[in-house]
């Protein structure tokens, strides 16, 4: 398992052209779902492999050591319980790694949910339980805390994707934590919630969420209508409870698009994933730019759409952006069973376009949910958490 880093831009272009081979990073021991979510900080991999009614679930951390990709610590919740699908989301900031576990019982509420941090020990990374277990507050049954998990230094944003606000069953929160002068340690107390202004019913709002150091990016699908996602920017005086800078959305938005269901951010650019789950559309990524003012109420910059789409692919089930490279995920394809799409910036800045590269593995089925996670950075990484029987397996190009 060998694999050479290097920047986005003339060195990955270069090597997408050249048709890439993957190389495949199996499932440890007896793990399921393994690549269900994904997650990388320098060097450092996390990939989440949930477990569900088979255990409580599990994180890996995989670290690249000389060209070689090893793992180097199992994750595991000291008070896991089948069902708690930890790993379902994960994210990673240097030596920090979070978990979320969105159907953990907290207390007597069932599936309120906790995120679990882990800091790496001066010794390195080794198999260990979490430093710290994160829940809300006011958390209540089926509130799905951990549902999306995003962390930068020592910031830590997650969704409650089935929080019920105000008489909205479904409406969705984020809570921020920050971390302890004196290190990560169990707490309830958050130091902000984050919520839209025009939050409804089963909106979903964290279903998906993303940091770049002081902006958030949340996504809201919205069973109900077309979907948003919301920019959060860091107020002067620190994070407090609010409601968003800015709303995006798609200028073509119609019901059920699923708009919102992935997001990405990296520096001044978005991408937004609108699955268009269950409809007879390929569904479709939306790329949005910062302006020189800032972020404001706005529709996409351009808009990404696979050559060879079709009904039902879930395109824009996962997004990933790095510099000038977006990968999009799709489980399924009328040719292979599950892709990961590669689009370029191109000189003058983000147009509607198709991809630049497909990518998939020729040994996964058609159940395997190739592109359920998606990651780009040096590589080009996709989860398939469904291969071997439900074992799962990881890609990268």
């Amino acid at each position: 398992m060998f694999l050479l880093l290097f920047t986005p831009g003339g060195c990955l272009i270069s090597a997408l052209a050249q048709g890439p081979v993957p190389v495949e990073l199996q499932a440890p021991g007896d793990s399921y779902s393994f690549g269900w979510s994904l997650a990388a900080s320098g060097n450092t991999l996390v990939v989440g492999a949930p477990g569900g009614s088979q255990s409580p679930g599990s994180a890996f951390v995989f670290a690249n050591e000389r060209g070689r990709w090893v793992q180097v610590a199992a994750l595991t919740a000291s008070d896991g319980a089948n069902f708690d699908f930890f790993g379902l989301s994960v994210g990673v900031s240097g030596d920090t790694v979070v978990v979320g576990a969105p159907e953990h019982t907290v207390g007597a509420n069932s599936q309120q949910g906790a995120v679990y941090v882990f800091v790496k020990p001066a010794s390195g990374w080794g198999d260990m339980t979490e430093t710290a277990e994160l829940t809300s507050a006011d958390g209540l049954a089926g509130d799905r805390l951990g549902y999306s998990v995003a962390v930068d230094g020592g910031t830590v944003v997650t969704g409650a994707a089935n929080a019920t606000l105000g008489g909205n069953i479904y409406q969705g929160a984020a809570y921020i934590f920050l971390q302890p002068s004196s290190g990560w340690t169990t707490m309830s107390q958050y130091k902000a919630k984050l919520t839209a202004s025009d939050g409804s019913s089963a909106a979903h709002f964290g279903w998906s969420i993303a940091i770049n150091k002081n902006t958030l990016v949340v996504g809201a699908y919205d069973a109900n209508c077309c979907g948003s996602a919301y920019v959060f920017v860091k107020p002067t005086k620190g994070w407090s409870d609010s409601t968003q800078t800015a709303e995006l959305n798609a200028s073509d938005g119609a019901s059920y698009d699923f708009f919102g269901w992935a997001v990405a951010i990296s520096g001044q650019t978005i991408c937004v994933g609108a699955d268009q789950f269950n409809l007879p559309a390929s569904g479709k990524a939306y790329v949005f730019q910062e302006s020189s003012q800032g972020w404001a109420n706005m529709t996409q910059t351009a808009e990404l759409t696979p050559s060879d789409g079709v009904p039902f692919e879930n395109f824009g089930i996962s997004v990933s952006i790095s510099g000038p490279a977006i990968a999009v995920g799709a489980t399924y394809d009328s040719s292979t069973p599950g892709a990961a799409y590669v689009f370029l910036q191109p000189p003058g800045g983000w147009i509607n376009e198709t991809q630049n590269k497909k990518l998939s593995a020729h040994n996964v089925s058609s159940n395997s949910f190739f592109g359920q996670s998606v990651l780009v950075g040096g590589a080009i990484f996709a989860g398939a958490p469904f291969t071997d029987t439900g074992a799962g397996a990881v890609y990268f190009f």
